[in-house]
């Protein structure tokens, strides 16, 4: 029972049947969201830049990517995996569970992407300041193409002094390539439901809770 309920939810055909109810999964919701504003076939994740709305660079597109990875984060895991608890955020739990070679195995890397879904979602901008995690310290400049590379550390870091900041200094200026963010976090969607057909991965919690906190119903 547990099985076939993860996979209903993880299931792109919404909603699925529970209890009574016709429920909906916010995962599935979100991805369906991020596809349509990021240039993306609704059904097959595929960019297709033949469709009149969207933009593959979108930051917005992007936050749902990154929130997307949190749930992932905090929802499932490998099977093998000790139970331990976790130290790592759930978007570094996520990505070095399910993706990490597409970070190039950086842990520098990653955390220079938990600084960007900061900087986003806290303030909307391309700055984050983090004293206390100098490795999420960063300023970025995002764009969209169709390359595997993700993220891109610069020669220096940044030192996180915002009114000295200069507009045309490049060596401290770390690139991320939202397109290809967007693409890992499907990949990880795909592995996860493959995992769990497999055996291989599992939810953290119970159904239950899965249920409560992670779907809803409309009206």
């Amino acid at each position: 029972m547990e099985k076939h309920l993860i996979l209903d939810y993880l299931n792109f055909n919404q909603p699925f049947d529970f209890g009574g109810q016709k429920r909906h999964s916010t995962l599935v919701a979100a991805l369906k969201e991020c596809r349509a504003i990021t240039k993306r076939n609704c059904q097959t994740s595929q960019l297709d830049l033949t469709l009149k709305t969207g933009y593959p660079g979108n930051w917005l597109g992007a936050i749902g990517y990154l929130i997307i990875l949190d749930q992932i984060g905090s929802c499932f895991k490998n099977i093998c995996t000790e139970n331990k608890g976790k130290k790592e955020n759930s978007i570094e739990f996520a990505v070095k569970s399910f993706a990490f070679e597409f970070m190039d195995n950086d842990s520098k890397k990653l955390h220079a992407l938990i600084g960007l879904r900061n900087a986003f979602a806290h303030d909307f901008n391309l700055l984050n300041v983090n004293q206390k995690y100098i490795s999420q310290q960063h300023r970025y400049t995002v764009y969209w193409n169709d390359s595997n590379t993700i993220v891109t550390l610069p020669e220096n870091r940044w030192d996180g002094i915002v009114s000295e900041k200069n507009f045309n200094r490049l060596d401290d200026i770390t690139l991320v390539n939202l397109f290809a963010l967007g693409n890992m976090v499907e990949s990880i969607y795909c592995k996860i439901i493959e995992g769990v057909t497999k055996d291989v991965v599992t939810i953290q919690t119970d159904t239950k809770t899965l249920i409560n906190k992670y779907t809803f119903i409309t009206s």
